[in-house]
């Protein structure tokens, strides 16, 4: 991403108002002198204000391009967010992306240009299921209904224990019945 003008920037804000504590952001860049050709570093820390637009990626001075390295804001909320992040160019917002995090979770904006949700052990999010869709043990018992998000760990064994409605955990450790979980993981990338 690549702000050409002193008018564009970047904001973040939330659908609403939290439960406890603002989410924090942490966003860097790196501005391009036009008449020297010198590249110079940015940084901003900061937190969220609800609703309330936040530039966390300020507009660059005149003569400057400023190119953006890296965007993440971190839910240090006790209740799940819905954060919006939107380039504004002082007149029109184009939103750029709009995610649900979890308490703990980030979401991050890396080089490459793509955007992660990482979990609160720092495992990256890939997987989620339509609504209303049905999960089924090996033996087709159906064991969870209504599950709108699948999350993967490979951690503690065998089990699939479902820790918050609407969601489904599959746990795995290796061994031949991961592989049936492995293709779960697969089919819902």
């Amino acid at each position: 991403m690549i702000l050409d003008s002193t008018t564009k920037r970047v904001r973040a804000y939330l659908a609403g108002a939290v439960a406890a504590n603002q989410p924090h952001f942490n966003a860097s860049w790196a501005d391009h002198n036009l008449t020297t050709h010198a590249f110079t570093p940015g940084h901003l820390l900061g937190l969220l204000n609800s609703a309330t637009p936040v530039e966390i990626i300020v507009a660059p001075a005149s003569g400057f391009r400023r190119q953006v390295k890296l965007i993440s804001i971190f839910n240090a909320d006790t209740a799940n967010v819905t954060v919006t992040v939107e380039v504004f160019d002082g007149a029109n917002q184009r939103t750029w992306i709009r995610a649900i995090l979890e308490p703990l979770w980030t979401l991050a904006w890396e080089p490459g240009g793509t955007w992660h949700v990482y979990d609160e052990n720092g495992i990256l999010q890939t997987s989620t299921a339509p609504a209303g869709i049905t999960i089924e043990d090996i033996d087709g018992v159906p064991s969870f209904t209504g599950v709108t998000k699948i999350q993967f760990d490979q951690a503690d064994g065998y089990a699939i224990t479902q820790p918050a409605a609407g969601t489904v955990r599959l746990d795995f450790s290796g061994g031949a019945a991961s592989t049936v979980y492995r293709r779960w993981a697969y089919m819902f990338r």
